[in-house]
């Protein structure tokens, strides 16, 4: 579900298609809704899809929804962005052979 903030418009099929994934969870018992993107390093546009579609997602669903980014690397520059727009950041460590 895409929303433009500037008109109050939902465009169904838009922003979702750029999401990596949205997944339902659970927080302290109750359903939460998680749009994450996924990186090999996490950048800028990273943490603006996942905040667009998180707001996207709260303001049509009307539901508690968490923006992730999750990657092998942040620079500490992104890593503040993702502070400020209250995008949660999961490293993801390299598989192990053998």
């Amino acid at each position: 579900v895409y929303v433009n903030a500037n008109r109050h418009t939902c465009q169904p099929k838009k922003r979702s298609c750029f999401t990596d994934f949205i997944m339902q969870a659970r927080r302290t018992g109750k359903p939460v809704w998680v749009a994450v993107e996924a990186s090999n390093k996490v950048h800028e546009g990273d943490i603006r899809r996942a905040r667009d579609t998180a707001d996207a997602l709260r303001t049509v669903l009307d539901v508690d929804v968490l923006a992730m980014v999750a990657g092998y690397g942040i620079d500490p520059q992104d890593a503040q962005r993702a502070k400020a727009a209250e995008v949660r950041y999961l490293e993801v460590s390299p598989a192990r052979s053998g």
